[in-house]
């Protein structure tokens, strides 16, 4: 096993390793399997790392938090259709990670926790799946709880526009550059407090939402419409850490490269219309990023894009040829839930061109591939 986390570049040689995150009192830990052991022999390891860690913190002066403890086995496995999936079954025989805390020598069992469940980490509940459901469930509270509280205050018409700039703003999109909320889940928030808010402002609730989330300078009421706010910090944080080619900056074009080797498409990500191959994008930050781009029929363009080249003379791209049938307004010959059973073979064999999968001759496909055989 290796102690920490390691993400590499499809297209050069260089790799980002993370021994763990901590910020103040959050710390990760985290521990990868570079063999087929079993969970149980991974999970026996991550115990070594974090009994290590407590007794650092100890020997030091610190303590370690034992009941705030929690650990997510991040298993792949393959759903019904075929989809590769992370797995989120937890039983009773699973192997257990116990661990001691200061000078005590009783045992504490640490509870794993399934992937698609989001555990608070400085202020934002992130899952191992990508998903936010259980950050959108709370933000949904929290704005249930502050329309409950401004509609009783005795605050004026300015008072309440006041504590919407200064005090729910700041609070509802602290956690929206990490965020992935869908556009219907912040549509869902909106409707929870822009109404509310409104009255209280003295603002019908029935006013032209373009009016209301208008800028002040086109004589708007300039409130935050969730999904662009989201998008916006989304973008400011993409174009600043890679055009800074800090650390974060590495991972964000790692998680770009990867993308585009997952869809194949000889194009980078971001740099065209995402309406037609959104099926073959996995749900992630990035894709809700270029979701958000492609909202404002716009593109991103890179210093150093990655093209996908072509090996032979009439070589093509596969998912270029396979898209075009779909596309074809004419007599479409391919169904999105069939392109995407396309890109999973595809994906499956590791191949990119028409020359990947031909004889030497170029005449004709490598019956190996027929059978969905891996090339050796």
């Amino acid at each position: 096993h290796t102690t920490g986390f390691q993400a590499t570049c499809p297209r050069y040689s260089k790799t980002s390793k993370r021994p763990g995150e901590a910020f103040v009192d959050d710390t990760d830990l985290w521990l990868t399997s570079t063999s087929s052991s079993s969970n149980g022999t991974l999970i026996t390891s991550m115990q070594k790392v974090a009994q290590l860690w407590e007794r650092l913190l100890f020997a030091s002066g610190g303590a370690l938090a034992i009941q705030k403890c929690f650990y997510y086995l991040v298993d792949w496995c393959w759903d019904h259709n075929g989809f590769p999936v992370l797995s989120s079954n937890i039983t009773s025989s699973d192997t257990q990670l116990v661990m001691t805390s200061g000078r005590s020598t009783s045992t504490h069992t640490i509870p794993r926790v399934d992937n698609n469940i989001g555990r608070r980490t400085l202020g934002v509940r992130l899952s191992p799946d990508g998903s936010f459901e259980d950050e959108f469930s709370h933000r949904q509270q929290q704005a249930l709880k502050w329309i409950h509280n401004i509609s009783i205050a005795p605050l004026s018409r300015e008072e309440t526009y006041t504590a919407y700039c200064t005090m729910w703003r700041p609070s509802f999109e602290f956690p929206l550059p990490v965020t992935s909320f869908t556009k219907k889940q912040c549509k869902t928030l909106q409707r929870v407090f822009t109404g509310p808010f409104l009255a209280k402002m003295g603002i019908p609730r029935t006013t032209s939402r373009a009016l209301v989330f208008a800028p002040y300078q086109y004589s708007g009421f300039s409130i935050a419409d969730t999904w662009v706010q989201q998008g916006l910090q989304h973008l400011h944080f993409l174009l600043g850490h890679l055009s800074y080619k800090d650390e974060v900056g590495n991972l964000l074009q790692i998680n770009i490269d990867t993308l585009q080797l997952i869809i194949g498409l000889p194009d980078p990500p971001l740099t065209y219309s995402l309406t037609h191959i959104s099926t073959l994008a996995p749900p992630s930050w990035v894709a809700t990023s270029w979701q958000f781009l492609n909202d404002l029929k716009g593109t991103l363009k890179f210093n150093n894009p990655w093209y996908f080249p072509l090996d032979r003379e009439n070589d093509c791209n596969l998912m270029t040829q396979v898209l075009e049938r779909l596309i074809d307004t004419t007599s479409p010959l391919l169904t999105r839930p069939e392109l995407k059973k396309f890109n999973l073979c595809r994906l499956y064999l590791q191949v990119i061109t028409l020359s990947d999968i031909t004889t030497s001759s170029g005449r004709e496909i490598d019956i190996n591939f027929w059978k969905g055989n891996r090339s050796s």
